[in-house]
């Protein structure tokens, strides 16, 4: 036909391709492997293929107007699962993104029919089942078996997008953007960040996030955007401290915020790539421009815990590259009107961020969990560095400990999933000094 979504797979080692196929009439905008199976959701049109596996699977096999929302299940092995179409009766609906935890597989996008099917589960869950001919955005969930769990629209008076979701096995975060002045907010407290007021004017665009629990139950609502300009969301993504959230801004009242050792710029040209870094608890860590002189958008953020990599595109000649050697890829020339650009961060928080105390002769360095913004050097437990680089402390049960000669510190890592602390017993002397 004219148009079909493809699917390809690769031997993650080599590269090699394992499989590859076409699939007619589907749109595809998000994929996820959670160990078992693969997810795959967009839009689908007339002739695209669906499959119903039964077992209470939600199931519909007609297209509701030119296009709608469509979802596909797969083994490891590419055998299809589960296909069907999801939406009303107008055209303009889609997913946009998936996540699944291997127990449920979450999904968010849009929708303008007044009939998109919603399900009420109770128990608190958010709820919505009344439409804006605008558009509203939509989540749904699901069991792994294709038995729907929720469904609920989510938007305001005028226009809203629902770019991505992505979550850690206990809550879910989405981010897109809207233009509606009364997309629902909700303020938890307890440091979180909040605006509850769309600030842009009534053509332009806010960024928001939203976090859910499991259940579907809502914890936190937020715009986050500029008065001057336009704000777009285009990907959230979680680790195990922070949420991340990428996309662009054109406001230069755009609310950045600067974090020791991290990267900084608060001053916008044009439209910036901007990336956002939250804790767990919604408190904001870090929010920073990165663009030059022309326009940027960020497409894309993943996290691993200790490096953070975006992807988008650029006009700018004087995009702000970095070649780390070693052989990475490295191009400065920009190529044709606009290029694809590739910036990897640290990821964390800066050791600035932790406290330390302590008397008689046990000092207590405590924090900067699974940090990494500086480059540690390694050292064996009992032993001391001997120059002004920084220390690593491995991720370990036992309490490191320095002893003896004095030591110079740039920072401190402690890698480490709970409560690791370094001691230094100043019984034999010792100091440990750490230079900020």
């Amino acid at each position: 036909g004219s148009s079909g979504g493809t699917i390809a797979k690769f031997a993650a080692a080599t590269g090699v391709r394992q499989w590859a196929t076409y699939y007619d009439s589907g749109n595809f905008g998000s994929i996820q492997y959670d160990g078992t199976s693969l997810w795959v959701a967009g839009s689908g049109a007339s002739g695209f293929p669906t499959l119903n596996p039964g077992g209470g699977a939600y199931y519909d096999g007609t297209v509701g107007g030119t296009a709608d929302a469509a979802i596909i299940k797969f083994n490891s092995s590419g055998v299809r699962q589960w296909a069907t179409f999801y939406g009303g009766t107008n055209s303009n609906e889609g997913f946009t993104g998936l996540y699944s935890d291997g127990s449920s597989v979450w999904l968010t996008g849009g929708t303008n029919s007044t009939n998109f099917p919603t399900l009420n589960p109770g128990g608190g869950a958010y709820y919505d089942n009344t439409s804006s001919t605008s558009g509203d955005g939509v989540i749904v969930k699901f069991n792994t078996s294709g038995v729907r769990q929720w469904a609920t629209l989510y938007g305001g008076n005028s226009f809203d997008q629902f770019r991505s979701l992505h979550g850690d096995g206990s809550s879910i975060w989405v981010a897109g953007y809207t233009r509606s002045s009364d997309f629902a907010t909700l303020n938890p407290g307890g440091g979180s960040y909040f605006d509850g007021t769309k600030t842009s004017a009534a053509t332009s665009y806010d960024g928001f996030i939203l976090k859910f629990n499991s259940a579907g139950v809502r914890q936190w609502a937020t715009y986050y955007g500029g008065a001057n300009g336009t704000e777009a969301f285009n990907d959230i993504h979680t680790d195990n401290s922070f949420v991340w959230v990428a996309g662009s801004s054109s406001s230069s009242d755009f609310n950045t915020m600067n974090q020791t050792g991290a990267y900084y710029d608060n001053t916008i040209s044009g439209t910036d790539g901007v990336i956002i870094q939250f804790d767990k608890s919604n408190v904001l860590q870090w929010s920073t421009f990165v663009g030059g002189t022309s326009s940027e958008n960020f497409r894309s953020v993943f996290s691993d815990g200790s490096a953070v990599w975006t992807t988008g595109f650029t006009f700018s000649t004087n995009y702000p590259t970095l070649d780390p050697g070693g052989g990475a890829h490295y191009d400065v020339t920009l190529g044709g009107s606009y290029d694809a650009f590739i910036t990897q961060f640290d990821g964390g928080s800066p050791c600035g961020a932790c406290s330390s105390g302590g008397s008689g002769t046990t000092w207590t360095w405590t924090g900067c969990l699974g940090t990494s913004w500086f480059d540690p050097c390694n050292w064996d437990r009992q032993s001391v560095p001997t120059t002004t680089s920084d220390v690593i402390i491995p991720n370990t049960t036992n309490k490191p400990l320095i002893t003896g000669a004095a030591a110079d510190c740039n920072t401190i890592e402690i890698q480490s999933s709970s409560g690791a602390r370094l001691d230094l017993n100043s019984s034999g002397g010792g100091v440990l000094n750490v230079i900020q």
